[in-house]
């Protein structure tokens, strides 16, 4: 797979650090900050929708080649189905089963990727003792409609709600990891803010803390509350809330989200089980410059607190 992103470099942060790994203890002096209450999930942030930031940050669900998987790129180890997020929109998925007692992570991929291109890196979680569901956003792969902020946080929502009802149906154990990759972070910290508590642990994969905010610049400070320091759609604020564990992985020579947002997200997260493991890499070969330490963190980390259900 080539993880082909759109992103441009992040403008208002840099600087990297040479830590291997920084974590958070309860009472540790890196306390994270106090953020504002979270809005409910209905609040409107419709005017992050702006049809030229779409199309560069979601570029696979408007361009002509945005329906890589729709035809002709069937999977060939995982099985694949469709949730129904609103009256005809439907979100395509692909599972790869280790068994029915393992953990299952649900897994918001970048926006150069599709979920048949998870078929190629399936096997590594299920060597691992996992299992691993890809969804993908509107207008990707076989995905119906087109992907909006708006609509890609309530999807989000409901792809979660739908996926512990399949478990349930189909007799899989109720552990549930989320992990999101690059702006497959927006998706996952929307997650941790509305349902912490409801599964086991949150990983991060080159993460944004700002979520790209430089791009709607010409609407601050009107909205301010959105995309300020505490601007509710920002993903370092919606960790301020999140108590359940945390793993957050970024490559140090990032120059599409920088490794200083990996550490703002660090430094708000409110999880007093954080921990960043940094590698040497960049934005798109993370996983294949230190495959060891990549996976080796997110099995240590899964293994930890895939705890027995009760």
């Amino acid at each position: 797979m080539t993880h082909s992103q759109s992103f441009d470099r992040e403008r208002e942060n840099g600087g990297t650090t040479d830590a291997r790994c920084c974590e958070g203890t309860p009472g540790s002096s890196s306390a994270s900050p106090a953020g504002p209450p979270l809005p409910p999930p209905d609040t409107d942030l419709s005017f992050l929708d702006d049809p030229r930031i779409l199309a560069e940050l979601f570029p696979l669900g408007y361009m002509d080649y945005g329906r890589f998987g729709a035809s002709g790129s069937e999977m060939i180890h995982g099985r694949t189905g469709f949730f129904e997020v609103e009256q005809g929109v439907r979100l395509g998925w692909g599972f790869w089963v280790k068994s029915l007692e393992a953990p299952t992570l649900l897994y918001f991929h970048g926006n150069g990727e599709t979920v048949a291109d998870y078929d190629w890196f399936a096997p590594a979680y299920l060597e691992r003792g996992m299992n691993l569901f890809v969804i993908d956003y509107r207008g990707y792969g076989k995905s119906s409609g087109e992907p909006t902020f708006v609509n890609t946080l309530s999807d989000a929502r409901t792809v979660f709600a739908a996926l512990r009802r399949l478990l349930a149906e189909e007799g899989f154990r109720d552990s549930v990891f989320v992990m999101g990759r690059s702006i497959g972070s927006i998706p996952a910290c929307e997650l941790a803010a509305h349902h912490d508590g409801e599964f086991r642990g949150l990983i991060i994969e080159s993460g944004a803390a700002n979520n790209f905010r430089y791009r709607w610049r010409r609407h601050l400070p009107r909205r301010e509350n959105a995309l300020g320091e505490d601007g509710v759609f920002l993903n370092k604020v919606k960790l301020r809330g999140y108590g359940g564990p945390l793993l957050l992985l970024h490559g140090l020579h990032d120059a599409i989200v920088p490794f200083s947002e990996a550490e703002e997200n660090h430094r708000n997260a409110g999880s007093p089980d954080k921990r960043l493991v940094s590698i040497e890499a960049g934005h798109n070969d993370i996983m294949s410059v230190d495959g060891a330490t990549y996976f080796g963190a997110i099995e240590e980390f899964v293994e930890e607190h895939d705890l027995p259900s009760v």
